[in-house]
């Protein structure tokens, strides 16, 4: 939790704790200032910061333009206009939902992330002592989103051509994040902030496993379960359970 409330932004890495908040505020509105205020031309520029704010309330969580305007008072053009340019900026990304039918990618909503995890719980008014605490609300969907740009990060290295998305039907199968290879193969990844995982939290990429070996064989690879605890070990037919900190360190 402590790595995912400072963040990945080089300035702040030796920056104490009550120092850091004041830098996140610093930046955010620096960011909105100079570059989409004075690059965009937008007449409502109070609506940035609150719709920054609105995007780390809820990181991690499925795009619903229609009542996301709403709740910010604006109506869809502008949401959508004003959010383009936060990721712009890079403040903001989206994670597409992922369909074997690549029209359907379109019509279903994304889920969106704040891209930088430091960011969204100064934003939120949160520290890792206060998501510590297993049932704190926020825990899941900042520790959800650090994975995901951590694994981002990764990928934007990589020689092959690979794409992020999440999965979600309407059977309520849900998976946090599908990487993507140009030739077809699929790796799914679920993100759970215990330490004590159990195989019961695999069963949703388990279904996703099935039916891609039934309707496109060969195409699922993986299927990894990532945690807060130290286990690592395989459950099955190509699950697995990892650390996070596998991530960053040399041994998988």
């Amino acid at each position: 939790m402590e790595l995912v409330c400072r963040g990945g932004y080089p300035e702040i890495a030796a920056l104490d704790l009550g120092v850091r908040a004041g830098w996140f505020d610093s930046y955010a509105a620096t960011v909105i200032e100079r570059d989409v205020v004075a690059l965009g031309d937008l007449r409502r520029r109070t609506v940035l910061p609150v719709l920054l704010e609105w995007v780390a309330a809820n990181t991690s969580g499925e795009l619903n333009v229609q009542s996301a305007a709403s709740r910010l008072g604006v109506d869809r053009v502008t949401f959508n206009s004003y959010l383009t340019w936060l990721e712009t900026v890079f403040l903001v990304h989206r994670l597409p939902s992922w369909s074997r039918n690549p029209s359907a990618r379109t019509v279903r909503r994304p889920k969106i992330h704040l891209s930088d995890t430091g960011l969204a719980a100064s934003l939120m008014g949160v520290d890792a002592a206060a998501l510590s605490a297993p049932t704190a609300p926020a825990r899941g969907a900042l520790l959800e989103s650090f994975v995901v740009n951590e694994i981002a990060r990764c990928l934007s290295t990589s020689a092959s051509r690979l794409r992020m998305y999440h999965y979600r039907d309407h059977r309520s199968h849900e998976v946090d994040l599908v990487i993507e290879r140009a030739d077809g193969a699929v790796v799914a990844a679920e993100i759970k902030a215990t330490s004590s995982p159990n195989v019961q939290q695999l069963r949703h990429i388990a279904w996703l496993r099935d039916h891609l070996d039934v309707v496109s064989p060969g195409a699922f690879r993986a299927g990894i379960l990532f945690h807060t605890g130290d286990q690592r070990f395989t459950l099955g037919d190509r699950l697995h359970l990892r650390p996070i900190n596998t991530l960053w360190t040399s041994n998988p």
